[in-house]
């Protein structure tokens, strides 16, 4: 097999949005999402395009209602030491609903986050892909709320939905973990993140979000300075109800579960373009009142 000059694996979810950009009910209140980055070049600066489309049965998401929920992102990761790595994301959200007798839209810059992750082991160091490799690593971060929140459920101006907004208002926590088993240019990623939602200034807290990633992928180089790696596997989420002023709120909450499938390029070991698709398999999201369709992803990377 010829020698690749660089090693690739799935550092941390996820989800999204950012697990997956929107997670069950929409785009305030959703996870993060990382990807497939590489693992040799330690840093990395990227931006990245994030699409997702719901459809509204009723609740707090009227009949007829077609949510299109887009952003984009500006992400980096830095290295503080070969085993700690710092992660901070700046999203830009741009939501648009049509209805049949009117159109909303809201935008602006989200909520901004910040990851520390840490690498508990690695045999995966180097550039020979022969025999087994794995590696895990364990992070945490904060989610600053510095997306606006303006949510007043009986202003007819608003669209009357928390998850509607650029942000969750809140102070909010998560909690990642990523295991990655290798052989040759064969490999399979493990991941799940949990986010811990604060109650924002006007007594609203989004429900807890849990999210799982299972990914095939394959590592070939197509030429000394081109390279790439498909990949495809499963995503689930789940979402607990939220709550304002101690009651909760209807409609809200939920699970679901999806196919991945993506495909990254790798040019000079310093360039990264990567796609992704995401269609729902199984879905039961605000009571049955949401549905959610296909997930698109783009990102662009400089590493060094």
């Amino acid at each position: 097999m010829p020698k690749i000059t660089w090693i690739l694996s799935l550092v941390f979810s996820l989800s999204c949005s950012y697990t997956w950009a929107c997670d069950v009910c929409g785009c305030s209140a959703g996870g993060y999402y990382l990807g497939i980055m590489p693992q040799q070049n330690n840093n990395f600066l990227g931006v990245r395009y994030r699409n997702s489309i719901y459809d509204g049965h009723g609740g707090l998401v009227p009949y007829g209602a077609h949510d299109i929920f887009q952003s984009t992102e500006l992400f980096t990761r830095y290295y503080l030491h070969p085993r700690v790595q710092l992660l901070g994301f700046v999203p830009f959200s741009f939501n648009h609903r049509m209805q049949t007798d009117r159109e909303m839209k809201v935008q602006g810059l989200g909520d901004v986050l910040f990851l520390a992750n840490y690498q508990l082991w690695n045999t995966a160091r180097g550039n020979n892909l022969e025999g087994w490799r794995h590696s895990l690593f364990v992070g945490g971060g904060l989610k600053l709320p510095t997306g606006q929140f303006r949510y007043t459920e009986t202003d007819a101006t608003q669209v009357n939905n928390a998850n509607f907004q650029l942000g969750t208002g809140s102070l909010d926590y998560l909690l990642s973990s990523n295991y990655t088993l290798r052989w040759k240019g064969w490999g399979l990623n493990l991941e799940g993140s949990v986010k811990l939602n604060g109650k924002n200034a006007d007594d609203y807290r989004f429900g807890t979000r849990i999210s799982g990633n299972g990914n095939l992928f394959l590592i070939r180089q197509l030429s000394k300075s081109l390279g790439l790696m498909p990949y495809a596997g499963l995503y689930v989420e789940k979402s607990a109800t939220d709550w304002q002023r101690a009651a909760e709120v209807e409609s809200t909450g939920g699970s679901l579960m999806a196919a991945n499938t993506g495909l990254d390029f790798y040019l000079n070991n310093r360039w990264s373009l990567g796609l992704k698709y995401q269609l729902p398999l199984y879905q039961n999201l605000g009571g049955g009142h949401l549905d959610a369709k296909r997930r698109f992803m783009a990102q662009l990377l400089i590493l060094w």
